[in-house]
């Protein structure tokens, strides 16, 4: 769902050039496996949460999921953005990014909110269909909304104050307060790791003590989850130190996770499916949605071992592979390539 850098034309045939950009591919390929594994988990997470005829929200797997795979998805983008932004200009920047994620997002958002009232068994009235629509539009594909938010603060930020990291951390606290309205609190929650992802890729931050005791307090700190540590559903705006303990708890559980995750997929031999499943994750996230709906009319019998690690995963990858189908035919078409997956 981050955007894969494009190759850079070489000017030069020199073997330091051909050097730079084989390694730049390997990277990017590694990149692609990160996405892959961590798609993998998106629809891990949501088959267990559209399917169990129990609470979710206590599911351990669920649980582990939860804790830091959208957090993946957004430092991976702004890691990517890096490249992005060193090339363009603040309006084109915006205009680019307009066109890979907000047309998309409104695009699917119209089949989606019908999907939603159609389980739910409402029916809007026709005069009310624009208003539904433009209220739900954040909450259908958030992450995508997320995501576009997040690229135009990091990049006022990076065009105006040139990369000023207290900058950044002012954006941070004054997006936190601010009301969570239009699912304004999912961007509160992404922000962070989109900036991090950005400034691990500007400054190469590396430290093996810091991925040495992320696993202990990562671990550590799932032990202590509790329901309100969701996102979903104890939202992000502070009104008392509480809320204010929470949203730090769930910042670091992300940070802490990312690492761990990034280190267990380094350990991963390299992988075509997961590199193939990280090049179409956006048309996967989107795509997805729509089986997902109806997963839980298979009314599959519920058995923590059985459901969790057989089940969900397998009909997890079938998903996928059905997803990448369709957008590999949709990606021949250029026109509807663009509109609705912003080009991939």
């Amino acid at each position: 769902m981050g955007d894969l850098p494009v190759e850079e034309k070489t000017l030069s045939g020199t073997n330091k050039t051909a050097a730079f950009n084989t390694e730049k591919l390997k990277r990017d390929f590694f990149i692609d496996k990160l996405k892959g594994a961590a798609i993998f988990l998106v629809v891990w997470g949501h088959f267990i949460q559209y399917s169990a005829n129990n609470d979710f929200f206590h599911n351990p797997v669920f649980i582990v999921i939860y804790s830091f795979h959208m957090p993946v998805f957004m430092a991976i983008s702004g890691y990517l953005y890096y490249l992005s932004i060193q090339k363009r200009e603040f309006k084109q920047l915006v205009t680019i990014r307009f066109k890979q994620l907000i047309i998309p997002l409104l695009i699917w958002s119209v089949p989606l909110l019908y999907l939603n009232n159609h389980f739910q068994s409402n029916t809007i009235a026709p005069a009310k269909w624009l208003e539904m629509y433009i209220l739900h539009i954040p909450d259908l594909l958030w992450f995508i909304w997320s995501l576009f938010l997040c690229s135009i603060i990091l990049t006022v930020v990076n065009k105006f104050f040139n990369d000023l990291l207290w900058v950044y951390f002012a954006a941070i606290i004054v997006i936190n307060l601010l009301p969570d309205i239009y699912s304004l609190q999912y961007t509160k929650f992404m922000l962070p790791y989109f900036i991090g992802g950005y400034l691990v890729h500007k400054y190469g931050l590396k430290s093996n003590l810091i991925t040495a005791l992320s696993f202990v307090f990562f671990l550590v700190m799932l032990y202590y989850w509790q329901l309100d540590d969701y996102i979903y559903v104890g939202n992000m705006a502070i009104h008392n130190i509480h809320i204010l303990y929470t949203d730090i708890y769930r910042y670091l559980i992300g940070f802490f996770g990312i690492v761990v995750f990034i280190t267990i997929i380094k350990w991963i031999p390299k992988s075509k499916p997961l590199e193939l499943a990280g090049r179409y994750s956006l048309g996967i996230y989107i795509l997805s949605t729509f089986p997902l709906h109806v997963i839980h009319y298979l009314n599959l019998k519920y058995d923590i071992i059985f459901f969790n690690f057989l089940y969900a995963p397998l009909l997890s990858v079938v998903i996928i592979i059905m997803c990448i189908g369709i957008n590999m035919l949709i990606g021949k078409n250029k026109s509807l390539s663009k509109y609705l997956f912003g080009g991939r």
